[in-house]
């Protein structure tokens, strides 16, 4: 195990032949190189401290990565797998740049197949493995580019399910909810267990089960104001900006100020339907129309939010869309 060379960013661009590694895995391209061959690279100082990587051909490593050269009777392959489950980072020192020192990772035990062979057959399965996760990913993103494509054509009436006819209204979020309100204003008092609270991060990371409580007594206060109910839509309008979650479970929580609470009027639409409308293009462009301009965070005030357009097909061609999207 060894530190690569020293190289400044005045020689590193992102046009040049070998790619040049650094703590924290790829810094660009450069003209000359350090190493050539298969490695695995450890990342020794910044950020990402004690990241593995594997290289194989000529490229550059600067002197916060640590090249490490198998030897004779190691298949690099696998060494490079099994550094990577050893959770190096947790061996860094203690400083304001965090950084491992090669000495200590050197005195480290690790548990060493004895053929040369049986590593290589655990190397070829899991690069097997690594091979069919990255091929699912791009078909997983292949059906996303598909599906917002369909998503684009049948929200905006660009493209009709069978046997429907009939006409396409602009309505907006006032004329489709019976209510638009914000979650409270002042930051509640925390508590280890009680009433869940959500907030912005919630519903960016489609997450409700990674939540902050708050005492009952102080839900019971807010909800007075803004109450939760299943078929409601959180919208994101401070921080992150127009990012829906429906309500389709029983709820009891309350919400931060960086929370809309859409109330659909379900005599006016399909709340499935105008929920998969907030995820078309259009509506995200007319969201931030509406929004303040270079407000840092990005935000939009309550009062813009109800006029914002809703495109509205007859409620059975709401419903069948809807379900399709779904």
């Amino acid at each position: 195990m060894k530190s690569g060379e020293g190289i400044t960013s005045a020689h590193i661009d992102e046009f040049s032949k070998y790619p040049c590694y650094g703590g924290n895995g790829l810094r660009g391209f450069t003209s000359s190189f350090t190493h050539d061959g298969r490695y695995a690279l450890i990342g020794r100082q910044g950020a990402l401290c004690g990241n593995v990587l594997g290289v194989d051909g000529k490229f550059f490593a600067s002197e916060h990565a640590i090249v490490v050269t198998a030897s004779p009777r190691t298949d690099i392959r696998w060494l490079t797998y099994m550094l990577g489950e050893m959770r190096l980072n947790q061996y860094s020192e203690s400083s304001a740049q965090p950084g491992l020192s090669v000495l200590k990772l050197l005195g480290l035990n690790l548990a060493f197949p004895p053929t040369l062979a049986e590593q290589e057959a655990i190397a070829a399965a899991l690069s097997d493995a690594d091979a069919l996760i990255e091929s699912l990913e791009g078909l997983l993103a292949k059906q996303r580019q598909v599906k917002q494509g369909v998503m684009q054509q049948l929200l905006t009436g660009k493209k009709r399910l069978p046997g429907f006819s009939g006409k396409w209204e602009t309505k907006t979020l006032a004329d489709v909810c019976n209510f638009i309100n914000d979650g409270t204003h002042f930051t509640p008092k925390y508590v280890s267990d009680g009433i869940p609270f959500y907030s912005v991060e919630n519903v960016t990371a489609n997450d409700f089960t990674n939540i902050k409580f708050i005492s009952q007594q102080e839900h019971s206060r807010l909800i007075k104001r803004c109450k939760p109910e299943k078929g409601d839509i959180l919208m994101t309008r401070i921080g992150s900006l127009g990012e829906t979650k429906l309500i389709d479970w029983d709820v009891n929580a309350s919400i931060y100020v960086s929370l809309a609470l859409l109330k659909v009027n379900r005599q006016a639409i399909d709340e499935k339907y105008l929920y998969c409308y907030t995820k078309s293009r259009k509506f995200i462009k007319d969201l931030e129309a509406r929004s303040l301009v270079n407000a840092t965070p990005q935000k939009i005030n309550m009062a813009e939010i109800g006029g914002v357009p809703v495109l509205v097909p007859p409620v059975p061609e709401q419903t069948a869309i809807a379900e399709i999207l779904s």
